[in-house]
């Protein structure tokens, strides 16, 4: 621990100014004890301890904060250590004290800073030993509780403001930006954008815990009431919240200060093209890498804005099972797709003069019928073969088998 974050306990500095006396009982001309204030914060200290005896080794009887008003009744003497103690009386009890810690003018009062990260998700702020983000933490100050500036104004360091407090008889450091003037509210209103995470809302649970029970599902751009935040079990924060009526917890990563961007709702339907499903990519680009196929019919969330690539083609930015990435606008439809699609069949290109409707998506499957280029057919679904490849599943003269996908064309 730095010598700028000591407890008051056994590490107190030589003393440099002292109440002075001429000897015996320190009185003014009145006849009475001189009053004395307690002024420890330049020490980085928030009070005193009056103790039995003076030195640091005799047992404490008080502990006075800054501010605190005492009678000082006798001359400086010598504790040990280089430091000065006087006796002092306090609420008609006497003690020493240390003569360095006391001053005559009351000390101007430091207005408290609170701790209010929890429109962040934060379960507090750190105290640094140094003003640095690379200096060892003191403490973790939790939200809602104050802290004492030893400064009434900030310092620059390390690219950040920083106040220089104590907090629980410890001295450090707070990025200035994380504390408040004025005591923050019990209640903070967020909303829910799940969209970032690859979610459509945010699970409430009855506890911070990814295996605790779903009380229900709070969707994107609804508004909910935070009342705190916590650490939960899997090592991540988690906001304490209030819901259409129900109290649980919420990754605090889920919510937002700002309303989220509006989405649209868009269902994955690529069996015009003869695909299983909807690549969703990193980059609105075909020769991005493919995160994973959303299949078809399936509902997902995309932002209103397109992209258009360098090729001019549109992508949608959509969110699907955790994951966030890019999918052709070519094969996103604002309806649930229908039951089938009409294709037709377009073998020339391939030196086929049709395509071979199989009872199974396999080349060992016997051939059902040969189905003439240039003839519509009705695909319902597209599935991946024994060969890799994908094959449409199509009726053709009351008959249903699969073809090979590569053949069909819109």
């Amino acid at each position: 621990m730095s010598g700028n974050s000591q407890p008051l306990k056994n590490t107190e500095p030589a003393a440099r100014h002292a109440p002075q006396s001429s000897g015996g009982e320190h009185h003014s001309n009145q006849g009475q004890p001189d009053l004395f204030f307690v002024n420890a914060l330049t020490r980085n200290f928030t009070g005193v301890y009056v103790r039995v005896g003076p030195g640091l080794r005799a047992a404490i009887i008080a502990s006075l904060n800054n501010g605190a008003r005492l009678q000082v009744i006798g001359r400086p003497k010598s504790g040990g250590q280089g430091l000065q103690w006087v006796k002092v009386r306090y609420h008609h009890r006497t003690g020493y004290a240390r003569a360095d810690l006391l001053t005559p003018q009351r000390p101007q009062p430091l207005s408290p800073l609170y701790v209010d990260q929890v429109a962040q998700g934060f379960v507090g702020v750190y105290l640094w030993a140094q003003p640095s983000l690379t200096a060892p933490i003191e403490v973790v100050i939790p939200n809602g509780v104050s802290v004492q500036a030893l400064t009434s104004s900030a310092i620059v360091a390390d690219g950040e403001r920083w106040y220089h407090a104590i907090y629980h008889d410890q001295a450090g450091y707070v990025r200035a930006k994380l504390l408040r003037r004025h005591r923050p509210s019990s209640i903070v209103t967020l909303f829910v954008d799940g969209f970032a995470q690859g979610y459509t809302g945010a699970y409430l649970r009855t506890r911070p815990s990814g295996q605790a029970a779903v009380e229900t599902l709070v969707p994107d751009g609804a508004t909910i009431r935070v009342t705190g935040v916590v650490g939960g079990d899997d090592g991540k924060n988690w906001s304490k919240v209030v819901y259409d009526g129900m109290s649980g917890f919420t990754h605090s990563s889920v919510l937002t200060q700002q309303p989220p961007q509006p989405f649209l709702t868009l269902y994955a339907d690529a069996r015009t093209g003869g695909y299983t499903g909807v690549n969703l990519r990193q980059k609105a680009s075909m020769a991005a890498p493919i995160q994973i196929v959303i299949p078809n019919g399936v509902r997902i969330p995309a932002l209103a804005m397109t992209v258009r690539n360098e090729n001019g083609d549109e992508w949608y930015e959509v969110a699907y099972d955790g994951l966030v990435g890019y999918a052709r606008g070519l094969f996103l439809q604002p309806q649930a797709p229908a039951s089938s699609v009409e294709l037709r069949i377009d073998g020339a290109a391939q030196g086929f003069t049709g395509v071979n409707l199989r009872p199974q998506p396999n080349m060992q499957a016997p051939v059902l019928a040969l189905i003439p280029n240039e003839t519509n057919v009705r695909v319902t679904e597209v599935v991946q073969g024994d060969d890799g490849k994908n094959w449409s599943r199509v009726m053709y003269q009351g008959m249903s088998g699969y073809a090979h996908s590569s053949i069909l064309d819109r």
